[in-house]
């Protein structure tokens, strides 16, 4: 079993931002950390990503997914994306629509919470001041009993910041031929040997 986490598109690879509007901020930045939200969301207008004020950048090329405000943990989806990992994702999240005049994205929150990282084999450095809060990881392992099946989650010790896929996700993602997935390596349970974070 292989995990990754999930990285938006790189560069040159069209990417968005929210609107100047209070509101679409404000909804935005609400904890998208794995607690469903479809019940008080409103979709959000994304732009067109500035590289200076007043001066878009390019929409060409288009990726399958792209990111927003330049938060890669966010899985914004275009139509191929949508229509290839819908039928498999479903328990593993929601989806949240957005609005923009460019591309029919949408954004796929997930929200299924694992406890499957093995804290005693990782390397993990921890905020001083606060008890057991993550800073980051250095390296990174899991408990793969906990994986079966799985292809999307996020882990309790980090909830807030990392999205997880499992090779079976990366294995839909290359079948249908997705572009602008940027899935990084950060365990391999064949090497056993934790990947850096």
């Amino acid at each position: 079993m292989k995990i990754f986490k999930y990285w938006g598109p790189p560069e040159p690879y069209a990417r968005f931002m929210t609107t100047t509007s209070t509101k679409d901020q404000e909804m935005w930045g609400r904890r998208l950390f794995g607690e469903p939200r479809s019940t008080d969301w409103e979709p959000i207008e994304i732009v067109p990503a500035e590289e200076d004020p007043g001066v878009p950048l390019p929409l060409e090329p288009m990726a399958d997914i792209t990111t927003v405000n330049d938060t890669s943990r966010n899985c914004v989806w275009g139509p191929r994306a949508r229509a290839a990992l819908e039928p498999h994702v479903g328990r593993c999240g929601e989806f949240l629509p957005l609005r923009c005049k460019e591309a029919d994205w949408v954004l796929f929150h997930v929200t299924r919470i694992i406890d499957a990282l093995d804290e005693e084999a990782s390397e993990i450095i921890y905020f001083p001041d606060a008890r057991r809060k993550v800073l980051r990881f250095v390296k990174m392992s899991f408990r793969p009993q906990m994986l079966e099946g799985e292809l999307m989650f996020r882990i309790p010790q980090r909830s807030s910041a990392d999205v997880f896929v499992t090779d079976r996700f990366a294995q839909l993602v290359e079948q249908h031929d997705l572009i602008g997935f940027n899935l990084k390596l950060v365990w391999d349970s064949e090497s056993d040997k934790p990947q850096r974070a």
